[in-house]
Order: structure tokens, then C-alpha cells, then sequence
């Protein structure tokens, strides 16, 4: 009122008769200026029909490679670039994301009547990792994914993923799995081979001690004994009081049925 700031409308005041200035202002909207003249005792009405300010307004150029990114302005998805947008005056924060890439941020100011570019290279998030293999005995032939990548103990760098792991030794069952390997991280896989075995079937002439490898495993009741045993190379042994001790070298790699005829002492 007359240049002096009075309150906020609504607002009742008392002035002195004669001719005042009232002005009404408020942010975003066009200041309102009007002439009244009051006379003693009169009470004036001033009503305000505040009109908005035009908006300032200028263009935000996104784009990326690869294209097909989110644009998020101030947090809000606002679509995928290739992108321009028409935003009032100021600074806005924008973020960029694509599955398999690092986000992208920048802060941009927007003018009037101006645009403001913004172009991101998308950077790809790492996508190995490490698989860490030991196994028992050590000296396996590693596969991953049908491709032979060493021997055991070793550790490799691996695309992010499944794969398929196949260990193999000689005289040991196959191992076989399938694992997840997952970007900068480093998967330890600790594998205990298991021997293979078969079935042996001795028949013997007479009842005799079986030994395998130098140990004592049982012995031919009524001349038969079955014995399972790792695959590989053995030495069997039969001892019978008065008969002469055999010796056979074996190479086991499947069921066998061996059959002996042990010589008396004296012949």
C-alpha cells in the first residue's frame, strides 16, 4: 500500500481518505497495481484476479549409445533417449540406465530459449568373474564347457554366468556340475574325486589268505571271495599252508572273475 508491504491476502486495513497505490504480488504470477480513492467512512473492495507469469521455458537434449536408456530427470523416468523434453528454467539433476551398463549422472541447467544437450557413452558393467578349483588328487583334467582349461589346482577368469565344470582322472568317476560365476566375484569349488571301483571274483582250489597290495582283505571261503577294489594296477597275493604262494600283478578297469589254481609244496 503506497510502496509498504501490509500482509497477505485476504487482508482488512484502515487508511487515511484519499488516493492510494495498492500493488499485490506473488511468485509466478504477474504483479497486480490499482488506484483507489476512499472517502471518509467508506469502506473500498480491491479484488485480485493474479494472471501467471508466462513460464520460462528452454529443451533438454538426451541421448546415449547404445540408445534404448531411461531417462530420469529429478528421479522421474521421463522416457528413453533418444529424448528432449521442454522444462521450465533451472537445474535438474538427470540419470541414464541401461541393464548391463554403469548409470550415468550429470547435473544440467536448462535456459530459456536455449537447449541443453546432454550425450552419454554408456559404460558395461564388468562381466567376469573367477572360478577357484581345487580338487583331490590334485593333477585332474578341467572342462568348462567342453573345452579343456588345465588341470586342477588352477583359477580362471570366466564370462559371468552357468557353466559346466567336468573333472577327470584316471582310475576316479567323472565329476560333473554346473555352476554360477557373477561379475567380480570369485567362486571357490573344492571337489573330492571318488575312485572307481570293480568287482573282483576269486575262485581258488583250496581255502587261502587273500592279500591285495600287501594287506590282508579275507579269505577264500570254500575257494571263492568277492572283493571290490579301485581301479588301477594291484598285486594279488593268495597264501595256503602247503601250497606255494601266489603273486599275480593285476590291471583293474572293470568286474573280473579270476580263477587260481595254487600248486602243492613239493611238486
Amino acid at each position: 500500500m503506497d510502496g509498504r508491504r501490509e500482509g497477505k491476502t485476504p487482508l482488512s486495513l484502515a487508511v487515511r481518505p484519499g488516493r492510494h497505490e495498492v500493488e499485490l504480488r506473488l511468485p509466478g504470477y504477474a504483479p497486480y497495481r490499482a488506484a483507489v480513492n476512499a472517502r471518509p467512512g467508506e469502506r473500498v473492495r480491491v479484488f485480485a484476479r493474479l494472471v501467471p507469469e508466462p513460464k520460462k521455458e528452454g529443451v533438454l537434449s538426451v541421448s546415449s549409445s547404445p540408445q534404448g536408456a531411461e531417462v530420469y530427470v529429478d528421479g522421474a523416468l521421463r522416457g528413453r533417449t533418444p529424448l528432449a523434453l521442454r522444462l521450465p528454467e533451472g537445474r535438474y539433476q538427470v540419470e541414464l540406465r541401461l541393464p548391463g551398463y554403469a548409470p550415468y549422472r550429470v547435473e544440467v541447467r536448462v535456459r530459456e530459449g536455449e537447449r541443453a544437450q546432454v550425450f552419454a557413452r554408456l559404460v558395461p558393467l564388468p562381466r567376469e568373474g573367477t572360478l577357484v578349483l581345487e580338487a583331490r588328487p590334485e593333477g585332474a583334467e578341467v572342462y568348462v564347457d567342453g573345452r579343456l582349461v588345465g588341470r586342477a589346482p588352477l583359477s580362471l577368469s570366466l564370462e559371468a554366468g552357468l557353466h559346466e565344470v567336468r573333472l577327470l582322472a584316471p582310475g576316479y568317476a567323472e565329476y560333473r556340475a554346473r555352476v554360477e560365476v557373477r561379475p567380480e566375484e570369485t567362486l571357490r569349488l573344492s571337489v573330492e574325486l571318488v575312485p572307481l571301483r570293480a568287482t573282483l571274483e576269486v575262485y581258488v582250489n583250496v581255502e587261502a589268505r587273500v592279500f591285495l597290495d600287501g594287506e590282508e582283505v579275507g579269505r577264500t571261503r570254500g575257494g571263492y571271495l568277492r572283493l571290490e577294489v579301485p581301479f588301477g594296477e594291484h598285486e594279488l597275493t593268495l597264501v595256503a599252508p602247503g601250497y606255494r604262494t601266489l603273486v599275480q600283478t593285476l590291471q583293474v578297469s572293470g568286474d573280473r572273475v579270476l580263477r587260481f589254481q595254487m600248486v602243492p609244496l613239493g611238486r
